[in-house]
C-alpha cells in the first residue's frame, strides 16, 4: 500500500479490500454482532418513529375534533346570547312604548285639566 503526503501534513491511504480485510481479522465476528445489532436498533428505531407518527395524527386528530366541538359550542352560546339580547332589547322597547303611551295619556288628563280650569275662570 503507497500513501501520499498532503500539503497539510495528512497522509492520504487508498482505500482497499486490503483495509477490510484486516478489519475482519482485527474485528473478526465482532463486526457481524455490530452490524446484527445495528440493524436490529435501526429497525427498533423505525417501529417507533412509525409510532409516534401514528400517535400524533391521532392526538392532531383528537385536538382538531376538540376544537371543532369547542368551536360549535361557542357559537351555540353566542347564539343563546344573542337571543336573551334581542329578548330583552324589545322588552325594554315595549315598556318604553307603554310608559310612553301612559305618559301621553297623562299629559293628555292633565291638560284637559288645566283647559278646564282655565275655561271657568
Amino acid at each position: 500500500m503507497e500513501s501520499k503526503q498532503k500539503k497539510n501534513g495528512a497522509i492520504d491511504l487508498p482505500v482497499t479490500n486490503d483495509i477490510q480485510t484486516i478489519r475482519d481479522i482485527l474485528m473478526g465476528d465482532k463486526m457481524a454482532e455490530y452490524r446484527k445489532s445495528f440493524n436490529s436498533i435501526e429497525k427498533q428505531m423505525s417501529k417507533l418513529e412509525s409510532k409516534v407518527g401514528s400517535d400524533l395524527d391521532g392526538l392532531e386528530q383528537r385536538i382538531n375534533d376538540r376544537f371543532k366541538e369547542l368551536e360549535k359550542h361557542m357559537n351555540q352560546q353566542v347564539e343563546k346570547l344573542e337571543k336573551l339580547l334581542m329578548k330583552n332589547v324589545n322588552s325594554l322597547n315595549k315598556r318604553i312604548d307603554e310608559v310612553s303611551e301612559q305618559d301621553r295619556e297623562d299629559l293628555g288628563a292633565l291638560l284637559s285639566v288645566m283647559s278646564q280650569k282655565l275655561t271657568k275662570k
